[in-house]
């Protein structure tokens, strides 16, 4: 589950940016604005404009590394 290890890395990364979770049942409007087809994805933004997306599970390491690669690039 992407759940735990999300809320685990918005934890230790706390002040580096933000983490929001989405439900995607509930805010129909925003799945239909990032063409959000699957249950399990993540969204990355850089100052407000989508970066990038990961669909399906990923472990803490690859999502540290997805953030690290995001913050510098």
């Amino acid at each position: 589950m992407l759940a735990p290890i999300l809320e685990e890395t918005a934890n230790e990364l706390r002040g580096c940016g933000v983490f929001a979770q989405d439900y995607i049942n509930a805010y129909l409007n925003i799945t239909t604005l990032y063409q959000v087809q699957d249950v399990q994805i993540l969204l990355y933004f850089r100052n407000g404009v989508p970066s990038g997306r990961r669909i399906g599970a990923i472990s803490k390491e690859q999502l540290l590394k997805d953030i690290s690669f995001r913050l510098t690039s």
